[in-house]
């Protein structure tokens, strides 16, 4: 407990305290976050993920299928890397890297790689990246046609495009874990193609891509440059607030309330689909970055992805156990795999080494499946998609609201209290010192459904909400919204799948959200929590939510065949 000082002198200590106990306390989470994500203590670098984005703009060309891709029969020289070099790119017809300096083209009958900045090569030569690698072990020509900053939307169509035109006998689709992500964002940097999921469909949104995108209308630069050095602030701000986060002058980040994993294992089915007609075997290859020795388990989004895409009937080529263990067993092999300065403070891309590392793990899953040839797809992916069915079953969250009003939550610290404002109308405040601030309402009813929770609430400024719909199992979603910005941000907990989130701002300063999952396996509750601009760990300083017309709809899943 800290004991303020009294008098006229007394200010300028009890400010000293006050920062002083901040200070403890936001090093101290900065600890505990550390070691339970395996961080080094010692590890001083600025953790901000555009440190190792490599963009190219000059490099790539609008399209208004994809939003954007490499330039053909281009040629840029003397592109510096995070190694302090530099490195050469050079692309043939169709924006396609060139594996070689001797002459090529893109011939029919090859092997087609689609995928982010990590298979096309960003930071190396144009010999030395994995694709070109492997084309050297299997002796069959490999067309690279990836392009930095995709999602695996853009990476699926591009394959999809690329068929009739050059076709290939095996298709690879290479997916960085955070690829996924990137469906869920209609601007990713840039504006690009996304879609939705109606009645089981996709729906494509964004055709054509647009080509310009306004841009941020405040400053986070001196944000981030702060904020950046402490790797529990940057997966916080990275997962919550992505725009005022990842953006620049010129770029914006817009979440659009999908469920990634959904629209990219439909995605998935459909490039089967067509491959099968055309007698093409299928490999998806999932790549994590140098972050996979921080990650003591696969992503949910990677885990469920590959799930899908070996019921789809994709030869799988998964790195996390081989770069995991390498990581662990030896480091310094393990960091020569990417490209970084002589400190390490910065890692970037995969090396001329780390590319045959990775060549080394797709060739022989490749080989097998050139001479197996296409594996059959299992009507099983399907299932975790199920359709809702029945009546619906809509549950007016007042009653239970109000049998919590004059509660205090966190015992005896309390964190929030709970009080109503009109019939029908609450307010959740924060209270006491640096913690997280919310309430839980119960919701048993989510077991084995597709459930939805529907409210408006209105907030200041300075204060964002964080709702989160969960299981005893911790299976669910939580959302985020900015209510100065468009769009609502949609995270995953544990199986939770088909993924759905809206906004709307009406008058009076009120919002409507709605957002919606299946995968629950239990029963559950609804949390709403306060955030900030400081995050969601703060001390109270009146901090408040207004919430009204709140319900919680529920339909079972009905089993498939």
């Amino acid at each position: 407990m800290i004991r303020t000082l009294k008098g006229p002198k007394s200010f300028a200590a009890n400010a000293v305290l006050v920062t002083l106990s901040l200070a403890v306390s936001i090093v101290g989470a900065e600890i505990v976050y550390r070691v339970y994500h395996g961080i080094s203590l010692l590890e001083m670098r600025d953790f901000h993920p555009n440190r190792n984005r490599g963009d190219l703009a000059g490099i790539n060309e609008y399209d208004p299928l994809l939003g954007w891709k490499l330039r053909p029969s281009a040629s840029f020289r003397g592109i510096p890397n995070h190694a302090g070099l530099t490195y050469d790119i050079t692309t043939i017809d169709h924006g396609i890297r060139r594996n070689s300096s001797r002459s090529e083209y893109a011939e029919n009958g090859a092997v087609l790689v689609v995928g982010d900045s990590f298979a096309v090569g960003s930071e190396v030569n144009d010999h030395e990246t994995w694709p070109a690698q492997l084309e050297e072990i299997i002796l069959q020509r490999v067309l690279n046609a990836a392009a930095g900053g995709w999602g695996t939307d853009q990476m699926i169509m591009r394959a999809e495009t690329l068929l009739p035109l050059v076709a290939p006998k095996a298709v690879i689709v290479a997916f960085l874990d955070q690829d996924i992500l990137r469906a869920g964002f209609s601007s990713y940097g840039r504006p690009k193609p996304f879609f939705d999921v109606q009645n089981g469909r996709l729906v494509h949104r964004n055709l054509p891509v647009p080509i310009h995108v306004d841009p941020p209308s405040f400053a986070i630069g001196k944000l981030r440059a702060s904020l950046a050095w402490s790797a529990a602030a940057n997966d916080l701000m990275t997962a919550a607030f992505p725009s005022l986060w990842l953006g620049a002058q010129g770029q914006q980040f817009r979440t659009i309330g999908n469920d990634p994993v959904e629209v990219t294992c439909r995605l998935l089915h459909r490039l089967k689909t067509e491959l099968d007609s055309r007698n093409i075997a299928g490999l998806l290859l999932m790549q994590y970055g140098e972050p996979v020795r921080r990650l003591y388990q696969r992503p949910d989004d990677a885990r469920l992805v590959i799930e899908c895409a070996d019921l789809l009937g994709y030869y799988v080529v998964d790195e996390y156990s081989p770069m995991r263990n390498l990581a662990l067993g030896n480091v310094a092999t393990f960091e020569s795999f990417f490209v970084h300065p002589r400190d390490r403070s910065v890692f970037g891309h995969m090396s001329n080494r780390g590319n045959a590392f990775v060549a080394s793990l797709v060739a022989p899953t490749l080989e097998r499946a050139l001479s197996s040839g296409p594996r059959t797809t299992s009507s099983a992916w399907e299932t975790r998609f199920a359709p809702v069915g029945g009546d619906q079953l809509r549950v007016d969250l007042a009653e239970r609201l109000s049998r919590q009003v004059g509660l205090f939550y966190g015992g005896q610290a309390p964190i929030a209290s709970l009080a109503e404002k009109d019939t029908g109308q609450f307010v959740v405040a924060a209270v006491g010192p640096v913690s997280e601030h919310y309430v839980i309402v119960p919701a048993p009813e989510i077991k084995h459904s597709h459930a939805e929770i529907s409210l408006e609430f209105r907030t200041s400024d300075r204060t964002w909400p964080r709702f989160q719909l969960l299981d005893r199992q911790n299976n669910g979603v939580f959302a985020d919204i900015d209510p100065r910005r468009p769009g609502i941000a949609l995270h995953r907990l544990g199986n939770a799948v088909s993924l759905r989130g809206s906004v709307r701002h009406s008058a009076n300063g009120w919002v409507r959200v709605s957002f919606s999952s299946s995968g629950y396996v239990d029963e559950g509750h609804l949390i709403i929590q306060l955030a900030t601009d400081r995050g969601p760990v703060f001390s109270a300083e009146n901090e408040h939510l207004e919430i009204r017309r709140a319900f919680l709809s529920i339909r079972k899943l009905m089993a498939t065949k």
